[in-house]
């Protein structure tokens, strides 16, 4: 709040009155022409008054109505700053969810195939199995073989 303004003028004073002009009731006896000028004195200082009030009046209304740009400004700034933060959090939401969708895909990806290999290490065993029963029943064939012509053979030797 700005500071009061000093009253121009200071007004006329009044001159006091000694003793002997006041009655016995207390109240001073005065020429008409002491009332007028008294009148006018104070008309005067009422005056000065009221341009100080409106002075100041007229202070407070224009310090009032800057306060209320400055509050207006000021509210403006913070839409502005707020509309700027949540178009700042949606686009930071619109990436992650896309880097989400990204990622997913590729753990989705690579899931199918790490299957995809499993599979085949499983194909493989199987195939390697059948591969091993083959050799074997090829080796205990050569092993019958082997000794039906040792048989044969003794038998030969032996005749």
């Amino acid at each position: 709040m700005p500071p009061k303004k000093e009253k121009k003028g200071g007004g006329k004073k009044k001159k006091k009155s000694s003793n002997k002009d006041k009655d016995a009731g207390g109240e001073v006896n005065m020429s008409p022409e002491d009332q007028i000028r008294l009148l006018h004195a104070e008309k005067a200082a009422l005056e000065l008054q009221l341009v100080c009030r409106r002075e100041d009046t007229a202070d407070a209304r224009d310090m009032c109505d800057k306060l209320r740009r400055e509050l207006a400004e000021a509210n403006k700034r913070h839409e502005e700053e707020k509309q700027l933060n949540d178009e700042v959090i949606k686009s930071m939401t619109r990436q992650y969810n896309s880097m989400l969708e990204q990622n997913i895909d590729k753990i989705t990806e690579r899931e199918n195939i790490i299957q995809t290999l499993r599979d085949e290490i499983e194909a493989q065993k199987v195939a390697t199995a059948v591969q091993i029963q083959q050799k074997e029943d090829e080796f205990v064939q050569m092993c019958k073989h082997f000794a039906d012509l040792l048989v044969d053979a003794t038998a030969k030797l032996e005749e």
